[in-house]
């Protein structure tokens, strides 16, 4: 089992050699919860305040792999994302504007 923890909340999946199963997930105070799931990949959003936190894991054809993603809706010029993704190694950095 593998924990990851955003300003939103925590989400915690049981990542196997092909799959992954969502242990738990937890709204930080204040924060609203959603999750979807489908046959190869899982979403967690954490919401507040115009402010959209979600963490994916995936598994199309690969390892699982996890991913979060920040949004907010009230940006100037639209939304702004900014994320990272981890694998069973160091957590990298990346961001996109739209």
């Amino acid at each position: 089992m593998k924990s990851y923890a955003v300003d939103g909340g925590r989400v915690a999946f049981d990542l196997g050699e092909t799959s992954a199963e969502l242990v738990s997930a937890t709204p930080a105070a204040g924060w609203q919860m959603q999750v979807w799931k489908q046959t190869t990949w899982i979403r967690v959003t954490f919401t507040r305040d115009g402010r959209e936190l979600s963490v994916f894991c995936v598994w199309h054809d690969t390892a699982p792999r996890v991913r979060s993603t920040t949004a907010r809706s009230d940006a100037p010029g639209g939304r702004r994302i900014s994320g990272r993704r981890t694998r069973a190694g160091p957590v990298t950095a990346w961001r996109s504007r739209r």
